[in-house]
């Protein structure tokens, strides 16, 4: 069992080669606690998952697949800002995920917002839409030439107090306008195209709230929505799809 996360591609296709276990690879160890709530789903307990230490790693892996052909391998990837940019690799057994990332998937189903009184989605809203007014500044000044800038933690982006976005975090509207068709792509559906963490990030402030009875934290809230609906929290058949290529 590999047990590092700095394996090189010669590891990896070594380890494959000697395995006798179907293996569904992943990018990183980061979202482990997800993908082992779904495993039984995925393979219903008779393969493994392995995290690759990054997406070059992983597609470097899924396109040596000739050099172990026959073994049931699949490859499980964050579709990111593709969903967006629209320019994504195909390759056998590469499956994508439906929304950003596989947060994002865990949200299709709607589930988790039942834990949530009315008010409280009211809220969810409100920092959804300051979310998104962020997210969407990001991605138009990314189409401008900047640097995609969005792996922080929604706490530094929004003031959840006065329910305002932080200094240094407004949107850019010159540049949103410019791009108004990418801008209405993700507004008209943030839950997909908004980075994942960072909705559960306000979804864990909101369900932590020191008035609240029961609290949930993030990786609470992660266990959630991968066990609570098993049938439909991940879109599109994408456990189906990944259960086929390794039967």
């Amino acid at each position: 069992m590999l047990t590092r996360v700095d394996y090189t591609v010669e590891e990896l296709v070594a380890y494959v080669k000697r395995s006798e276990r179907p293996i569904i690879f992943v990018e990183g160890r980061d979202d482990m606690q997800i993908y082992r709530c779904l495993e039984d789903q995925m393979n219903h307990g008779v393969g493994v998952i392995i995290p690759c230490g990054g997406r070059t790693r992983l597609l470097d892996l899924a396109k040596r697949q000739n050099e172990f052909a026959g073994k049931k391998v699949a490859f499980l990837a964050d579709s990111d800002c593709f969903n967006i940019f629209g320019v994504r690799i195909e390759l056998p057994n590469l499956i994508w995920t439906h929304g950003y990332s596989i947060e994002n998937d865990l949200l299709a189903s709607g589930t988790i917002f039942a834990l949530m009184t009315n008010a409280e989605l009211i809220r969810f809203e409100t920092l959804l839409n300051l979310l998104a007014d962020w997210f969407v500044g990001c991605v138009c000044a990314h189409l401008e030439g900047a640097d995609l800038l969005i792996s922080v933690h929604s706490n530094r982006v929004i003031d959840f107090k006065s329910l305002t976005l932080n200094e240094g975090y407004h949107s850019e509207l010159e540049f949103e306008r410019k791009h108004q068709n990418k801008a209405n792509l993700v507004r008209s559906d943030s839950k997909r195209f908004i980075r994942g963490k960072n909705i559960f990030d306000i979804l864990a402030e909101i369900l932590s709230a020191r008035k609240r009875r029961s609290k949930y934290s993030r990786a609470n809230l992660y266990e959630i929505s991968a066990l609570l609906d098993r049938d439909s929290c991940i879109p599109n058949n994408t456990l189906k799809i990944l259960s086929e290529s390794i039967k």
